[in-house]
């Protein structure tokens, strides 16, 4: 007998939880639930989407702005449970105090990735 027959589309969701930068977001879900898990991933991608296109304007930003950003990214990251994601926001939160010119490539394809990701995933379920 199956333990979750409630649940219309548990193989697009188990796809996220399978992926290695997505480990952590099997505890969020099962809290909340697919609709729920749902709309965190499409607030998400909402915020991110608008983080992003900060971020690729950065040289216009002072130091604290980019750490301000990059801690926000941290923490949208860890809502969803973007694993990879977050810990390279955090890393580039703490850096950025010793290199503020540190180059923010690394997180930018990060978001990239993760918001390709989370799309198909939340393509699969709707």
């Amino acid at each position: 007998m199956s333990k979750n027959t409630s649940n219309k589309q548990p193989s697009a969701l188990a796809d996220i939880f399978s992926h290695p930068e997505f480990k952590a977001a099997a505890s969020i879900h099962s809290q909340v639930g697919d609709s729920g898990y749902t709309r965190i991933i499409t607030a998400f991608l909402n915020g991110i989407k608008e983080e992003l296109n900060r971020l690729e304007s950065l040289e216009i930003m002072r130091q604290e702005e980019k750490r301000q950003l990059f801690h926000k990214v941290a923490g949208a990251a860890s809502a969803v449970g973007a694993a990879k994601l977050e810990a390279i926001s955090r890393s580039m939160e703490a850096e950025i105090l010793n290199h503020p010119t540190i180059s923010t490539e690394p997180l930018t394809l990060e978001i990239k990735t993760t918001i390709a990701l989370l799309e198909k995933h939340l393509v699969a379920v709707s």
